[in-house]
């Protein structure tokens, strides 16, 4: 997938997407201990983060996890965090002039 991303966050999305990592694994222990009030937390830090960068299908994605929490559907939540990873492993970034 073809993301454009403004050059001038060139040089911080690798950090980002790290981050973005570390986020979906605490989202994932948040998960395991039924905190459904922090998966919600996280995934609307990531949301937020997402559609600032430029990552707007991952921002769709995490508002769904947000949205799942609501109804503590663990499964549904899973296979969004599952979706997420697999945007950013294949997101192919191009930076752009805006």
């Amino acid at each position: 997938m073809l993301v454009y991303i403004d050059r001038d966050f060139e040089s911080i999305v690798p950090n980002y997407l790290s981050h973005i990592v570390n986020q979906l694994e605490q989202i994932e222990v948040y998960l395991g201990n039924k905190q459904y009030k922090d998966v919600e937390r996280v995934a609307l830090l990531i949301r937020d983060s997402a559609r600032n960068y430029g990552f707007l299908k991952a921002g769709h994605m995490a508002s769904k996890i947000s949205f799942y929490c609501k109804y503590q559907s663990d499964e549904n939540i899973e296979e969004v965090i599952k979706a997420v990873r697999l945007y950013f492993e294949k997101c192919n970034i191009q930076y752009v002039d805006i």
